[in-house]
């Protein structure tokens, strides 16, 4: 496999989508947090809110492109596992704030990687 195929393959692709998606995720949750001074649980649950809609477009149209499911189809799915990846996530950054609130990127940044690797199995499952 040359490096051109292994560019495109999908764990390649999801990987490249979900950094994009995560610099827009922690930008957003710095501005909201550091910038305009919102309580950082609510401001995490805007970002996640975020994340969720432009992960699914980034998903559908750039990851799984030749997904041949329709929108409905795919997007219920997509709305049942990336709610359950929401709440585990917000969850779990909720209880490692009380372990370091000054540190709310780095929890961010610890809940991601644990979210991540369970997202590239289901999803890929979703837009087959």
């Amino acid at each position: 496999m040359n490096l051109k195929s292994l560019l495109r393959s999908k764990p390649a692709k999801f990987l490249k989508g979900g950094i994009a998606l995560k610099v827009f995720s922690f930008g957003l949750n710095y501005i909201l947090v550091s910038l305009v001074s919102i309580q950082i649980n609510i401001a995490y649950f805007v970002v996640l809110l975020a994340d969720f809609l432009v992960g699914y477009f980034i998903n559908r149209f750039f990851v799984f492109s030749e997904t041949s499911d329709s929108h409905k189809k795919t997007f219920s799915k997509f709305l049942v596992a990336g709610l359950s990846f929401r709440a585990l996530n917000y969850f779990l950054y909720s209880w490692l704030i009380t372990k370091g609130e000054n540190m709310y990127l780095a929890m961010q940044f610890i809940t991601t990687i644990i979210i991540l690797v369970m997202k590239l199995y289901v999803y890929k499952k979703i837009f087959k």
